[in-house]
């Protein structure tokens, strides 16, 4: 017995996703061959772990090579919700866009920034792993 996922039934009962995926289900196959089984059925939700490394996420096929992430800001609101953020009360509303893929997240500045600098920290990383070019 394999376990499916209708959103529609989701949606009516509030059942949250990681707690049915977490309760014990009748399978005598192997974790790997049902891991293959589900992604082919319909109702599978792709990018549900965020620890998937960037070559599992490549074979899996969510990312398509040779198309942009389209990254769109199409609001930007300001958070009167508490005083906490009182340098930047702004919350943006970013519209990303993969191939036929379209989700929408919300940030604040200090997510920008926090990436910003570990894009950084990344590149100077990679900078010392390159090669050097000199010769001696």
């Amino acid at each position: 017995m394999i376990l499916q996922f209708k959103e529609s039934n989701m949606e009516q009962k509030g059942t949250n996703i990681s707690r049915m995926a977490d309760t014990n289900f009748d399978y005598n196959g192997s974790a790997e061959e049902l891991k293959t089984i589900s992604r082919r059925r319909r109702g599978y939700i792709p990018y549900s772990t965020i620890y998937e490394r960037q070559s599992e996420v490549r074979k899996n096929g969510y990312w398509i090579p040779g198309l942009p992430v389209e990254a769109t800001i199409i609001n930007v609101q300001r958070d009167t919700s508490t005083g906490y953020h009182i340098l930047n009360p702004f919350i943006y509303t970013i519209e990303l866009e993969h191939g036929r893929y379209k989700w929408r997240v919300l940030k604040r500045y200090q997510d920008f920034s926090y990436l910003s600098s570990r894009l950084m920290a990344h590149r100077a990383a990679e900078i010392f792993k390159a090669p050097s070019t000199s010769s001696y």
